[in-house]
């Protein structure tokens, strides 16, 4: 049977390292904000905080990946802290690109999101309708969809106007 206290202490000395680095990076981001001028609220606080899990996973990710022990997973934790925005956005943009590289590979032609998003909701200009076919009638409508969602409310076409776009985006018609 495996050893319970020595699986502990080996994740404890995985881990704790790069726990402390978080905590030493959250501090100078703060320290670098009140040096900027600005003031610390409760809203950048509470996001730091709730930032902290991904920001851990990824210093653990980066610390195996390049066999670090000791300081320079202390490091690595501090500098993911500090720069949390950026690394979030980082990884979220690079996962996406590979999940819509994969898609596209696997998927010869997507289903159009014309029926799944209701009009006005959504963010219609990083959702690709129909990768691939640039030419074709769906591309066409999709484009004509995404101006919609891009106008304000006001300047929006009609509920029915919507509707017979999406049905002229139906590939079953």
């Amino acid at each position: 049977m495996a050893d319970p206290v020595g699986a502990l202490s080996d994740w404890i000395a995985r881990n704790a390292p790069i726990m402390v680095g978080l905590g030493i990076g959250t501090a100078a981001k703060y320290g670098l904000t009140l040096s900027e001028g600005r003031k610390l609220n409760v809203r950048s606080l509470v996001a730091d905080m709730l930032l902290l899990g991904m920001l851990g996973l990824l210093a653990v990710t980066i610390a195996d990946w390049c066999n670090l022990t000791g300081n320079a997973r202390v490091l690595v934790g501090a500098l993911s802290a500090v720069s949390s925005d950026r690394l979030v956005r980082l990884a979220r943009d690079r996962f996406m690109k590979k999940v819509e590289s994969d898609l596209g590979a696997t998927i010869k032609t997507a289903p159009s999101i014309a029926a799944r998003v209701p009009a006005g909701i959504g963010e219609p200009d990083s959702v690709a309708i129909m990768p691939g076919a640039a030419d074709s009638k769906t591309a066409r409508t999709g484009a004509a969809l995404r101006e919609a969602y891009r106008t304000s409310i006001s300047r929006r076409p009609p509920a029915d106007q919507i509707d017979a776009l999406r049905d002229l985006d139906d590939p079953d018609t």
